[in-house]
């Protein structure tokens, strides 16, 4: 009974696999998981690829909100802000070497 919005998934999943495990030497793996509490639907994906620092993240989250992507993570950025205006919130945590996790609470529907 929980409904998402269409393509909410899809640029996150992009951004993984071409950002994140395609630069990677060797293999690399794309996680993804649905966790259903009493009033939220949780979705987690996460990769082990290059992952970002910090200050990479926290660039990529404000040219996000500045709508200054110049057409680079748009579809990202637009995920950002369906999910953030109308429905939870979008967050990430990335290290540098070791992955990045994108986490989207959204409430049941």
């Amino acid at each position: 009974n929980c409904r998402l919005p269409k393509l909410t998934m899809q640029p996150i999943l992009e951004n993984s696999i071409i950002h994140g495990t395609e630069p990677k030497v060797g293999t690399g793996n794309l996680k993804i998981q649905f966790e259903r509490t009493d009033s939220r639907l949780i979705i987690r994906i996460s990769d082990d690829g290059c992952g970002m620092t910090p200050e990479a993240l926290e660039t990529l989250f404000s040219l996000f909100s500045s709508h200054k992507s110049n057409g680079t993570g748009l579809g990202l950025a637009i995920t950002q802000k369906i999910i953030n205006a109308h429905y939870g919130r979008i967050e990430a945590a990335s290290t540098l070497g070791r992955g990045t996790v994108f986490t989207i609470t959204i409430p049941h529907l």
